[in-house]
């Protein structure tokens, strides 16, 4: 679509959050994965095979440029769970493993809660492609 509706000249812009992978967060998020591949398989990461930047090259884009900025996200550990029932990757838990599934992320949280928060360690990703 975006080969389709932008002209000849024109500018794409997508802004995209990610979780980050570095020292303070790889404890927590290789758990936080291992339970939702308990529950969901592989299926909770619909976007493991994204690469905007060879999409943005197939379609016609000449000059793409990338940047990454760290974003902290500080939840209390009840509004982590909700944010986790917000998340597409829940319809796929069968129902009756949801309580067992936020039992287990509960508990992970609070083991990891700093300052009365839960912090979810992300990445703003941002990539601008000038089509030709």
């Amino acid at each position: 679509e975006i080969k389709r509706v932008l002209k000849p000249g024109g500018i794409f812009f997508a802004a995209l959050k990610d979780n980050r992978y570095d020292e303070k967060s790889s404890a927590q998020q290789t758990e936080y994965k291992a339970i939702l591949k308990k529950y969901v398989g592989d299926k909770y990461n619909s976007a493991k095979n994204y690469k905007p930047e060879a999409i943005l090259t197939k379609c016609g884009f000449n000059k793409i440029e990338q940047e990454e900025f760290p974003v902290d996200e500080y939840y209390t550990v009840d509004d982590a769970l909700t944010l986790v029932q917000s998340l597409s990757y829940w319809n796929l838990v069968p129902e009756e493993s949801k309580p067992v599934m936020l039992k287990e992320l509960r508990e992970l949280y609070q083991k990891y809660v700093v300052d009365g928060h839960v912090i979810r360690y992300r990445q703003i990703e941002t990539i601008i492609g000038f089509k030709q």
